[in-house]
């Protein structure tokens, strides 16, 4: 069962990339179809390859999370899940000012992962790498 994961050093607020990872290991190819939600925003990677980008758009009463086909993007052996999770600070958006006025936020971050890849069930748990992405300058 797939649960919101973030990362626990995670600043409420902040405005921030973080990266999330999991490697698995597929012994039988067959369709392969993961939801995605994240806070605010998300890019999916299999394999290295965007696959989707979301959520879609969402209010703070209800959210919504992605389908996403990820079958041509896996092979037999080892793979590897990336999602890079985009954290908005609500303070702009509360007070109607800044760019992208359209994504809900909420000042937290958060993920949540779950399907199948091949043969593999897949979600969101405390076994997920996180790692927030250094260097990075929002203005």
């Amino acid at each position: 069962m797939a649960s919101i994961i973030t990362d626990k050093n995670a600043v409420y607020n902040e405005n921030a990339v973080y990266s999330f990872y999991k490697e698995f290991h597929i012994d039988d190819m067959r369709e392969s179809v993961v939801k995605v939600f994240a806070d605010a925003r998300y890019k999916l990677y299999v394999n290295g390859v965007l696959a989707s980008v979301g959520p879609c758009r969402q209010t703070s009463e209800i959210k919504y999370y992605d389908t996403v086909d990820i079958t041509e993007y896996l092979h037999l052996g080892d793979n590897k899940i990336e999602v890079r999770v985009l954290q908005l600070s609500n303070d702009m958006y509360n007070k109607g000012e800044g760019l992208l006025v359209s994504v809900m936020r909420t000042g937290h971050m958060g993920l949540c992962l779950w399907g199948n890849a091949g043969d593999v069930q897949i979600g969101t748990d405390k076994a997920w790498l996180v790692a927030k992405e250094n260097g990075l300058e929002f203005f």
